[in-house]
């Protein structure tokens, strides 16, 4: 999950770090985040483990539990999410799934170029990908938040790697930049 995408409509770093330490212990309420982690606070467990439930068991809470808005975590949750999806889907066969950093940072024709060939159209020339909506953030995330992010996506990633193949591998990993903010 990329992290910085996460920054929409809160106004302060600090406002996005509570909203995402609410929503993971939502999740943790809820059995989709073991409840031995704290996250109150500036508090960031040094690893965070999913707890130990089959695919079936994973799916039902995820789509049962109806976190409080902006749903961020829930949202980058892309391995519980694609899972289902994989059973019915052969990946890549039938099902093709882009990274949308692929597109939106320089690699629109390349991208378009895939679907079309995935879904077996002919090869267009399309000259322009204008960016109909763009996000824009008015501020970055606290290190903290990104590190938290980081640590509670970790698994999930390596799953998402699993399930899509090799190329997917530390896709989301988090380089930490020079110390802005804690």
């Amino acid at each position: 999950m990329d992290t910085q995408r996460m920054l929409s409509v809160m106004e302060t770093p600090q406002e996005f770090d509570k909203s995402v330490r609410e929503e993971l212990m939502h999740l943790q309420e809820n059995g989709l985040v073991r409840r031995l982690y704290d996250f109150s606070g500036d508090n960031i467990p040094e690893e965070i483990v999913p707890p130990k439930l089959s695919p079936a068991q994973e799916e039902a809470i995820f789509t049962k539990v109806e976190p409080q808005r902006p749903r961020y975590i829930k949202r980058g949750m892309y391995a519980v999410q694609l899972i289902s999806w994989a059973r019915e889907y052969s990946i890549p066969d039938n099902l093709l799934v882009l990274n949308s950093d692929d597109f939106h940072f320089g690699g629109e024709k390349e991208t378009f170029h895939k679907v079309l060939r995935h879904v077996g159209l002919p090869y267009h020339d399309k000259q322009d990908f204008d960016v109909v909506h763009k996000r824009s953030y008015s501020f970055d995330m606290l290190n903290s938040t990104k590190e938290l992010l980081e640590k509670f996506y970790e698994p999930y990633n390596a799953r998402l790697a699993g399930i899509l193949g090799q190329e997917w591998e530390g896709v989301w990993r988090y380089v930490k930049p020079a110390d802005v903010t804690k």
